[in-house]
């Protein structure tokens, strides 16, 4: 493997694609589940039982997504090892993200309860959104030591280009939660905690799976210890975490704060917000597929010192996205209307969601260039300078939002989401060139 990973390799649209369209397949499965199990509570809930699995859905991806360093950093140093031939420095970066997965997923399941007191608190949901929130927070927490476990492994898995075998863990884990919500929802009739507990059985499933593949792989056998707390190697490793962790959180503030916004608008505008964000989640992980294609190609092409590879990536993956995401527009405006129809029966908020949708349909354009770069940045682990634009980023959206939200009111919160991905996507590219030239030059660059 070191050998052939050492290799000088091209970078051809046959490449970007292969690992591009698992993956965006594969991302879906995210955004899928949260429709399913929205659409199932959805069909005979009320705005408010609507909304509670809309902000249960929030406080995980909040979560999750704080941790997903996990999944990203692994992505980045496996990727790095790879092109540069060493596979003992990828056991050694899988077992080291899963001991990490392991201490904070105990850590959420311990403190659940203060988490969503300060969630709550922050949302400021009504009495009749809390209550059935609370209980699908408590059954979900005892899932995220799986939940993390499987970001590890997923991360492995993408820093080697194995974006095919990522697919069918991920489509395993969203349709074992699929039909695991109808069953108890509508067969067992648990309501919203079973949504949350057929989550947990469908991480359980895929973690197995995962598990399977590391033995075929022949490191389901932890490294010894000293060598996984090699001092060194755990300093970098937590210095570039503790950056995506802070990234992460940033981003996960935005979209906390607008759906705080939202949920402040009343249960209506929160339900119906709700409703077409699934849109955006849905558009960003189809684009999240190119992201990927960024991060272990660009990532091998660093390892491999490859500058002209590098660059090619860029070219590729930019001319793609902007493809990809004009015909994201296109047809979200297109099948907005029955999408929003199949997602709830009550009519008013069928309505309010139909008239802000154009503004979740634009969010494919205004992301593009966003998504990509973040998926370059990671490859390369240029955390800190990553982390330092979302904070620019996120003025945007909070200055945009304070022009917009007496003049437009929700059109204007709509409106400082997509500006604030605008502002994301530009300030990184404009910086890439320059961060390139330093790293391969052999400078460090954060």
């Amino acid at each position: 493997m070191a050998d052939a990973a050492a290799r000088p390799f091209d970078v051809s649209l046959r490449a970007v694609f292969g690992i591009a369209v698992p993956m965006s397949l594969a991302h879906l499965s995210t955004p899928l589940i949260g429709l399913v199990d929205m659409a199932v509570i959805g069909q005979g809930g009320t705005a408010a039982v609507i909304g509670a699995v809309a902000l249960g859905a929030l406080l995980f991806n909040i979560i999750g997504g704080g941790l997903n360093f996990l999944r990203m950093s692994t992505t980045a140093w496996v990727a790095q090892a790879f092109g540069a031939g060493e596979p003992h420095e990828i056991r050694l970066t899988l077992w080291r993200a899963l001991a990490l997965a392991a201490v904070f997923g105990v850590l959420v399941v311990i403190f659940i309860e203060p988490i969503l007191w300060a969630f709550l608190t922050i949302m400021g949901a009504s009495a009749a959104v809390a209550d059935p929130l609370r209980e699908y927070a408590v059954a979900r927490a005892w899932g995220t030591p799986l939940h993390l476990a499987n970001y590890a492994i997923l991360g492995w898995m993408l820093g080697l280009g194995q974006a095919k075998l990522a697919l069918v863990l991920q489509t395993l884990l969203a349709l074992t939660n699929i039909v695991l919500s109808v069953a108890f929802v509508y067969g067992f009739g648990w309501g919203i905690t079973g949504v949350a507990w057929a989550s947990n059985a469908a991480e359980v499933v895929m973690l197995a799976g995962g598990v399977m593949v590391m033995a075929r792989a022949g490191i389901l056998r932890p490294p010894p210890w000293r060598q996984l707390a090699e001092r060194a190697a755990v300093i970098r490793v937590m210095s570039v975490n503790a950056d995506l962790m802070l990234r992460s959180l940033i981003l996960i503030a935005a979209f906390a704060f607008f759906n705080a916004a939202s949920a402040r608008g009343g249960d209506l505008v929160l339900a119906a917000n709700a409703i077409i964000f699934n849109i955006f989640s849905l558009s960003t992980y189809l684009l999240d597929g190119l992201a990927t294609a960024a991060e272990a190609l660009g990532g091998r092409a660093l390892g491999a010192r490859r500058r002209e590879a590098f660059d090619k990536t860029v070219r590729l993956t930019l001319l793609v996205g902007t493809g990809v995401s004009l015909t994201i527009t296109v047809l979200w405006l297109a099948t907005g209307g029955p999408f929003v129809a199949f997602m709830t029966t009550a009519e008013d908020v069928r309505a309010m969601a139909t008239t802000y949708l154009p503004w979740a349909a634009l969010t494919a354009l205004t992301g593009m260039i966003a998504f990509v770069m973040d998926g370059f940045y990671i490859g390369a682990a240029w955390t800190r300078t990553m982390r330092n634009m979302m904070i620019v980023s996120l003025i945007v959206f909070m200055a945009a939002w304070w022009v917009g939200r007496e003049l437009f009111g929700n059109h204007g919160l709509w409106l400082a989401l997509n500006l604030w991905l605008l502002a994301r996507g530009v300030t990184l590219w404009v910086l890439l060139p320059r961060m390139a030239s330093a790293a391969f030059a052999g400078r460090t660059v954060r």
